[in-house]
């Protein structure tokens, strides 16, 4: 086989490696998101062979931005893609927003991926980054037993990995749940879309990665540390329109999210 080399890795050996472990479940459902890990995750599946379908889980805090990136993401790439749908917010666990609220959020999505995939093994994107941190849906992965086949590789390689092999999403910027943007306060349907309304405002002037803090019907806009600037100079314009969804008082994170945003 012939080998290609990129930075200090031999791109064609860790995909051979991730391949082969794929292969040994012969019939997969990926948690599928559209972001980088997991369309790297769906896309390997295809190309190896292996009898796969690609999951979305829509659910109140999936804001309709994303939904439609992993839709488009699925058709480019030629994806066996299946969109189905979770109720979050029954759960008063989930609700409550407290130290369990991821837990509680990944346990009901990869039970709703089990119930529509049945003897399918669930495989995902977690990355050894991800291991580093503190997440608690890391406990309902465990419990259902998903493979995760991308969690040798850091963020910054599967990206390169991405490049290499022409995925768009290589470049995608890090994205989490509407709920994570909730702070310290109950959950609810009508905070998740003003939140989601607030981004795409944000976006719609010329930001990738923005995400709206919230508590009560205070604001905190933050986008990528390179861009803070730009920001700055129309924070007017953002406080104004934010302020007619409802929120009293915006304000701007200084330092910005960490990641470098390509403009």
């Amino acid at each position: 086989m012939i080998t290609i080399k990129f930075g200090k890795h031999i791109l064609p050996v860790e995909i051979e490696k991730i391949k082969d472990q794929l292969k040994k479940e012969e019939k997969v459902a990926v948690a599928y998101s559209g972001g980088v890990d997991s369309t790297l995750v769906s896309y390997l599946c295809k190309t190896s062979g292996i009898d796969y379908v690609t999951v979305t889980v829509v659910s109140e805090v999936l804001s309709r931005d994303e939904l439609e990136n992993a839709v488009k993401i699925a058709e480019v790439l030629n994806l066996n893609h299946e969109v189905i749908r979770v109720n979050l917010l029954n759960s008063r666990n989930f609700i409550r927003n407290d130290a369990k609220r991821c837990y509680y959020c990944k346990k009901k999505i990869l039970e709703a991926i089990k119930d529509f995939a049945g003897d399918r093994k669930i495989v995902d994107g977690t990355n050894a980054d991800d291991l580093k941190e503190f997440r608690p849906g890391m406990r309902a992965t465990e419990e259902m037993n998903v493979v995760s086949p991308l969690k040798k590789l850091g963020k910054e390689e599967i990206r390169r990995i991405s490049k290499r092999l022409g995925l768009p999403t290589w470049n995608k910027p890090p994205n989490s749940c509407l709920a994570t943007r909730i702070i310290k306060e109950n959950i609810s349907y009508e905070k998740l879309r003003r939140i989601e309304r607030a981004e795409e405002i944000v976006k719609q002037l010329g930001f990738r990665l923005v995400r709206v803090r919230a508590k009560g019907n205070e604001a905190i806009v933050q986008v990528a540390r390179n861009r803070v600037s730009d920001l700055l100079k129309i924070k007017e314009d953002v406080s104004s329109k934010l302020n007619k969804l409802g929120f009293q008082r915006v304000f701007f994170d200084p330092e910005g999210y960490h990641y470098e945003e390509t403009v």
